[in-house]
């Protein structure tokens, strides 16, 4: 269950930042194979901002994901999709979100985007007029280094 409100939020977070309605979102993924009773619940929470407690918390669930986990390690299967998404609902909790419903999980995703686009222009801003200097020796260092007949 918590696989399946990590991929709503994850899927509203994509939806938000396309630009796509929220209600043709919900009626096209609704009609297909993506069609599932979390993405009803939750796609159009997310996409609202809707956080309210309706039963079921990001912190309370953290609880049942640790149940579900001693369950995998008791049965000596390796759980690929439930530590990604243990993950997720902890950095949502560290986040302020503990309290909300899980469809405030598309909370991150916002401050992902925000944190990435700070990140590539802090990295364009620093490589701007290093970016040609550097290109040159590093061009000329690699035609040196190339075998005779061989392009680069």
């Amino acid at each position: 269950m918590s696989v399946h409100m990590a991929a709503a939020a994850e899927a509203a977070a994509l939806l938000r930042a396309s630009g796509v309605d929220a209600a043709v979102a919900t009626a096209v993924l609704g009609a297909g194979w993506a069609a599932s009773t979390m993405l009803t619940r939750e796609l159009p929470l997310a996409l609202r901002g809707d956080f309210a407690n309706r039963g079921a918390s990001i912190g309370g669930l953290i609880h049942v994901q640790t149940m579900i986990a001693a369950a995998f390690a008791d049965a000596g299967v390796s759980a690929r999709l439930l530590p990604t998404t243990v993950a997720l609902f902890a950095d949502a909790t560290q986040a302020g979100l503990g309290d909300s419903d899980p469809a405030a999980l598309i909370e991150l995703y916002r401050a992902d985007a925000s944190a990435g686009a700070a990140a590539t222009a802090s990295a364009a801003e620093a490589t701007g007029a290093r970016g040609e200097a550097a290109a040159k020796p590093r061009a000329e260092a690699e035609t040196s280094a190339t075998p005779a007949g061989v392009r680069p």
